[in-house]
């Protein structure tokens, strides 16, 4: 009996350590959320497809470039981008552009670099040496998209048909389901209601929406991370040499500066290469990213994209630790 109530305080006490980890991670990525929500819902609103027509160029070479641009204008994160990713595949059509917006968001915004140059004194050159990998891995995986010219039709009442990219999960539309009834139905889809009180309307429904639907999904990939966390301590994964670092690098990579604390860590007993492999894994591949990014694309395409992300990330760390350091 003595031994039951010892394991059942044991079990207790990581239930309340799990418990703590995954609230406090929540909300310190939710605000991040909410900011790529609501700028998902201004795209919904004020960037109509014609409108993306017109301002993005016709070669796809040129549309990852501009999102490349936008994601280092726009710094979200890596929560409040994939909102925001999602909302492009379908109103911009281009899945080159809006590959390249989500990756060099959380990898090349000068919130994540300010970050490290910060969190890392006197290793400037080590996080230059990461903004100029990362900006390889983000033109080798969005490059990828720029043949990806394959698309699926969406038909909203009697209204011609949307075509989105393949990729893009059908649950990304958001629109309501009503129509003004003064509103005449228009030639061509647009997104853009002319009603300014029904766009209003439309604006604070799907603001509402997205925001409950991202929350939850949040929640339960805090959830997932604080349980790999409690089963796995940070200090027992870093002691198992490239399988522990890139676990760590899923399980811990929660925001920058919780990253690059982690990765002066590192530097204190092992090379820069270490460093640089935990800083690529966490940017690109941790696990809060992987599980939301599954209410932005499709299964085969989620899984395409998780794969080869996860070998050049593999083939990096090889590379950096018996080749460059």
């Amino acid at each position: 009996m003595e031994q039951f109530f010892w394991n059942l305080g044991v079990v207790m006490v990581a239930l309340q350590q799990w418990f703590t980890l995954m609230i406090a991670q929540w909300l310190i990525l939710w605000p991040w959320l909410f900011v790529g929500v609501c700028l998902s819902t201004v795209a919904l609103i004020f960037t109509p497809r014609p409108w993306w027509e017109k301002v993005l160029p016709q070669s796809a070479w040129l549309q990852l470039l501009a999102g490349l641009g936008l994601g280092f204008i726009l710094p979200v994160g890596q929560v409040g981008g994939l909102p925001l990713l999602r909302r492009l595949l379908w109103q911009s059509g281009s899945s080159a552009g809006a590959i390249a917006f989500w990756l060099g968001t959380v990898s090349l915004s000068p919130f994540v670099l300010a970050k490290f140059w910060q969190q890392l004194p006197g290793r400037g050159g080590l996080v230059l040496f990461y903004g100029s990998l990362s900006l390889g891995i983000l033109l080798l995986i969005a490059s990828i998209f720029v043949g990806a010219r394959q698309q699926r039709s969406y038909q909203q009442g009697d209204l011609d048909t949307f075509l989105y990219p393949a990729i893009a999960r059908p649950s990304s539309h958001r629109i309501p389901n009503t129509q003004p009834e003064t509103l005449a139905p228009p030639s061509k889809l647009t997104i853009l209601p002319t009603s300014r009180r029904f766009r209003s309307l439309m604006a604070s429904q799907n603001l509402m929406q997205e925001l409950l639907e991202w929350s939850v999904w949040l929640l339960i990939a805090c959830g997932v991370m604080a349980c790999g966390q409690v089963l796995f301590p940070l200090e027992t994964l870093l002691s198992h040499g490239m399988t522990g670092l890139f676990g760590a690098g899923i399980l811990y990579a929660v925001q920058p500066t919780q990253m690059a604390a982690i990765a002066d860590l590192i530097l204190g007993n092992n090379s820069p290469g270490v460093a640089l492999g935990f800083l690529l894994t966490g940017t690109f591949f941790n696990g809060i990213t992987l599980i939301l990014l599954i209410n932005v694309v499709r299964w085969r395409a989620y899984f395409y994209l998780s794969l080869l992300l996860g070998l050049t990330l593999l083939a990096l760390d090889l590379w950096l630790n018996f080749y460059v350091f």
